[in-house]
């Protein structure tokens, strides 16, 4: 490893520590409320990402990561897809981030703090996906802006948001708020095709069956938690 990428995930980790129970959800006293309203486009806000109790102390803002999306089968194992018809292991994941924040990251280009707030408004579409039905949706950052130099980073370090509940047929505006961290790693979905059933698993959807799902109880779905859930299929 460089020794900047180093230096920097070692920054990295000691700043989670003092928000974070590593691995874990935000330290206790911290208060979180997140967001899910229908919308004309999807997309997604990352302007509140940071609870305003850490915002203004925050080293880094959010520009862009992964929407995942999954349900729960019978067996509780992380799934996407129809259930029983073309239902698989793993989550759906689709790209939350636009092409400049992309491109600054890579490059480790410096980002205007007047452009930030353009970056953080990321849409995304469904057209690729052909599930309905009421899905988790939980969104990963990986790429940030440091505050204190205005760089663009890919980080090592993987920064999740609460998972949320919606039918995701109907177009939503996601604003999610920073709930864990890990270095958790991502991988490809086990079985890709589009039209081929999980064998043995993903028949019968289990979770969610309500969109009314308390804040608490939405914590306990975080996609890692679950059997297949660092496994995703990119659309």
């Amino acid at each position: 490893m460089h020794l900047s990428l180093r230096v920097f995930v070692y920054i990295l980790i000691s700043t989670f520590t003092l928000l974070f129970i590593t691995g874990c959800s935000l330290a206790p006293g911290i208060k979180i409320n997140d967001t899910i309203i229908e919308s004309s486009d999807y997309e997604i806000n990352l302007s509140s990402f940071w609870p305003s109790e850490i915002n203004t102390t925050a080293q880094y803002d959010p520009i862009g990561g992964y929407l995942l999306l999954y349900w729960i089968d019978e067996h509780g194992n992380a799934c996407h897809g129809i259930p029983g018809l073309s239902g698989k292991p793993g989550a759906y994941s689709i790209n939350a981030y636009t092409k400049e924040a992309y491109i600054s990251a890579d490059k480790g280009q410096i980002i205007p703090i007047q452009d930030l707030r353009q970056l953080q408004e990321i849409k995304f579409t469904l057209d690729n996906y052909n599930a309905t039905g009421l899905y988790f949706v939980q969104y990963m950052n990986n790429i940030i802006r440091e505050r204190s130099s205005g760089k663009a980073i890919k980080t090592l370090w993987r920064i999740y948001a609460v998972p949320n509940i919606t039918s995701i047929e109907k177009p939503f505006l996601l604003l999610p708020r920073v709930f864990k961290s890990d270095n958790t790693m991502l991988m490809p979905s086990i079985i890709a095709s589009d039209n081929f059933q999980g064998p043995g698993i993903c028949n019968i959807r289990s979770l969610p069956n309500s969109s009314s799902v308390s804040f608490e109880e939405r914590k306990k779905i975080h996609l890692t938690n679950f059997p297949y859930g660092t496994s995703v299929t990119e659309w």
